[in-house]
């Protein structure tokens, strides 16, 4: 079953969307087609039957031929794509959709030379399929291919820039009655956006990797517990892992997910520009999706019912956050829980020195730091000097390094550095040599944690500039009476995050 939306654009001198009538069809197995006419609103508002991510990729787009001599087709239930003139497929052709004198809706073939520079049309690459509509934060455009080496594709093909339109029309087939909700399921995969003109690396880039969960559940009550779950486990990733903190909260209906019910969010603020960044999020689709797909079952009363839908993601954009609020002028600043090498152990030659029992040393603290789940790696290296190893070490982030030389061997210890403290190094004895990693680890994720917090309340206070809402907090503070909104004047009802973004 294929579905195509398409949406007029208000005229390009009108700044604010405007309602207006759209068109449904649904090709069936048997080519007969139901044709649902409708006032619809907006593309992208809340109550949209139809969001960007619902549209069929190119290869489900139909066919027409030239345009006949009437080329205005008064579009009806009994609409036939398998009479002329859609039986053919010689070419691709846009319909859209204008109101009738009479009131019903009719639709204009147009060919795609003849819209090609309509300014209400979302298109990308010259593409065959054309997809006409506006959102209230811009057009959504989808990247497709359209050539491959020196020819031309017969049917373009759409990169995925999310997963609901290649998912729920199988959600509509596996789920049949209450035994099988609820339905969970998460992947990794990569996808494209192509909605901006400024890609950043890790932070808002053309393709990147996410994590994408999809859950099917009988009531709303199971929904709405699943979005907060998932959202914990989320600030615990930023701030137990990352030494990143966040705050949780709930979008505004403007920055929500396009067609879902509402939006949640974990909020990062990076401290040296004093800007948000949007850390992972997880959305109550609600049944919009279920109307749409038909994603229906039977309940325990045997009653007819739709199911209720989450999606939730994170991705590689979790490493740009992590770099942007740690990292210095002296490189990367890891969180010793997620970093690669905890320890680096460095050896110290001096002459005269006997160099093969210092290396002995080097690699028996090393097996004793691994023994306990400490990740550490001697660099035993002797065409580079142990300053150049230092700097080196330090550009990756690794957040110890223990230094041992001939006076080290002597007295039975060695020398601990910290990245954090790259000036101060102290004196350990090889007895207590793994209690006190184990310590300076567990103190170095928590400094990080803290510093950032202080940073970020630092160098965002009195901040000026263009913003947009970040959240609106769960954990509200206090709010006094008689408090005002900024911006409208009214009465207050909760406090909203705003400020810069990425």
């Amino acid at each position: 079953m294929y579905k195509i939306g398409v949406y007029q654009s208000p005229p390009p001198e009108t700044t604010q969307p405007q309602p207006t009538n759209s068109f449904t069809i649904i090709v069936s197995s048997s080519d007969k087609p139901k044709f649902s006419p409708s006032p619809s609103p907006q593309l992208g508002s809340d109550d949209s039957p139809l969001h960007p991510d619902s549209f069929p990729s190119p290869s489900n787009s139909i066919s027409l031929p030239p345009a006949p001599p009437s080329s205005d087709l008064s579009l009806s239930p009994s609409f036939d794509v398998s009479s002329p003139p859609f039986s053919s497929s010689s070419s691709s052709y846009f319909l859209e959709p204008s109101p009738s004198e009479d009131g019903d809706i009719s639709a204009d073939v147009k060919s795609i030379d003849e819209i090609k520079d309509s300014s209400s049309v979302a298109r990308n690459l010259n593409s065959i399929y054309v997809v006409a509509g506006n959102r209230r934060k811009g057009d959504y455009l989808v990247a497709w291919v359209t050539r491959s080496g020196d020819s031309d594709l017969e049917v373009p093909i759409a990169i995925r820039s999310t997963s609901e339109t290649v998912m729920y029309p199988y959600f509509s087939k596996w789920i049949r009655g209450h035994r099988d909700l609820p339905l969970k399921l998460n992947q990794w995969c990569n996808v494209v956006r192509w909605e901006f003109s400024n890609p950043t690396s890790f932070i808002r880039s053309r393709e990147f990797l996410w994590q994408e969960g999809h859950t099917a559940f009988a009531t709303k009550e199971e929904a709405d517990t699943e979005v907060l779950e998932v959202l914990e486990l989320y600030r615990r990733l930023y701030e137990e892992y990352l030494a990143v903190p966040v705050v949780k909260g709930k979008k505004s209906e403007m920055e929500k997910f396009a067609g879902g019910l509402y939006t949640t969010s974990v909020e990062a603020f990076i401290p040296n520009t004093g800007r948000g960044v949007e850390g992972a999020t997880s959305h109550c689709l609600g049944q919009n999706f279920a109307k749409m797909f038909e994603i229906n079952f039977e309940d325990e009363k045997g009653e007819k019912a739709m199911v209720w839908q989450n999606s939730w993601a994170y991705s590689t954009r979790t490493i740009g956050v992590m770099v942007m609020t740690h990292g210095d002028d002296r490189g990367l600043v890891l969180p010793p829980k997620v970093a690669a090498i905890q320890v680096i152990v460095v050896h110290v030659p001096y002459k005269d020195a006997d160099i093969k029992e210092i290396l002995n040393a080097c690699s028996a603290t090393v097996k004793a730091l691994c023994d306990l789940g400490i990740r550490a790696e001697a660099d035993l290296r002797e065409n580079y000097s142990p300053g150049w190893k230092y700097s080196h070490w330090e550009m990756k982030g690794v957040p110890l390094r223990i230094e041992i030389g001939p006076k080290d061997l002597a007295n039975n210890q060695v020398r601990l550095a910290s990245l954090l403290q790259t000036s101060t190094k102290i004196d350990i004895p090889m007895d207590g040599l793994v209690d006190k990693v184990k310590g300076m680890l567990d103190d170095i994720q928590q400094s990080m944690f803290d510093e950032v917090e202080k940073d970020v309340k630092t160098k965002t206070k009195g901040e000026t500039g263009a913003a947009k809402t970040l959240c609106s907090p769960f954990d509200q503070p206090e709010l006094p009476e008689g408090t005002l909104c900024f911006a409208s004047g009214k009465p207050t009802k909760k406090w909203t995050y705003w400020g810069r973004s990425y």
